[in-house]
């Protein structure tokens, strides 16, 4: 027969939940009890808010990670007599984070957070592009990161994690349809339906082939449309009549280099090259 601890001859020492905001686990200790109470005790633990018992509660060996649906923890020791201890709780947050390793990424997000401090996070508004080799995408700044739409992220400092929090509001604007996110790893396949591009150290290059992970976004274009005649789309933020790139995103005229160094005016076939200080590959 179990004996609970109000009706033990003796009360078992109650643990202790060890617990760091932030952090996505906790342990357990028998915080001051002496040798002769922890010979051959056992400690039991719910995640769900109900009260542990030996007998239907799973025993704690190591640290305990537990899901985003838990907001308390319980915790009892069992000594080998069958003597309980008091349970004892914990309120834990499941803390969520976004790396950002860039300057620039794309993120297609399952859930709504607020846009954390240090970064800055996009729609594309609108695809501008007359001639040439370049476009231009146009960005609208947002205060969240909105869920299922394709959004762009810019990280100008040096921090690449941050912790990120659900939020209600709701992005500004109406995002342009070519822009599009994939909750699921995609192979990039050109078809005469559709010409892709993906973002490529700041920059929105055109792409043959290639597999696209999961949660990131990608520029798709008719082959029909004016567009598609460009090979790569730099990004602007603010006033779409206005000239106005971030960072390093726009391409430049100038002198061009093959790995080999031969100097050119121009790429006149497929291959990598250097202009600007950066590899650039044309495909």
């Amino acid at each position: 027969m179990v004996k609970r601890y109000a009706e033990a001859c003796r009360v078992a020492a109650a643990p202790t939940i060890s617990y760091v905001n932030g952090v996505n686990e906790v342990t357990f200790t028998l915080n001051g009890a002496t040798a002769d109470y922890t010979a051959g005790t056992n400690l039991y633990f719910t995640l769900d808010g109900t009260e542990p018992t030996n007998e239907s509660s799973e025993a704690w060996a190591d640290p305990i990670g537990f899901p985003k649906t838990t907001t308390v923890v319980k915790a009892i020791a069992v000594d080998a007599e069958g003597n309980w201890s008091a349970v004892v709780e914990q309120e834990v947050e499941y803390a969520r984070y976004l790396t950002v390793e860039k300057e620039w990424v794309t993120f297609y997000s399952p859930e709504t957070f607020a846009v954390p401090e240090g970064l800055k996070a996009y729609t594309v508004a609108q695809v501008q592009y007359t001639e040439g080799e370049t476009g231009t995408l146009v960005l609208e700044e947002q205060t969240v990161i909105a869920a299922n739409t394709p959004m762009l992220i810019e990280n100008s400092g040096s921090e690449t994690m941050f912790r990120v929090y659900n939020s209600d509001a709701t992005i500004t604007g109406t995002p342009c349809s070519e822009f599009k996110g994939t909750d699921v790893e995609m192979t990039i396949t050109p078809t005469t339906d559709a010409v892709f591009y993906v973002l490529v150290d700041g920059i929105f290059q055109r792409s043959t082939s290639g597999t696209l992970a999961a949660r990131n976004c990608y520029l798709e274009l008719n082959p029909a449309s004016t567009a598609a005649g460009a090979r790569s789309f730099s990004l602007q933020a603010g006033d779409p009549t206005k000239v106005q790139a971030i960072g390093t995103a726009r391409q430049h005229d100038g002198e061009w280099t093959s790995l080999n160094g031969m100097r050119l005016s121009q790429p006149v076939k497929k291959g990598i090259y250097l202009h600007q200080g950066k590899k650039i590959v044309f495909k």
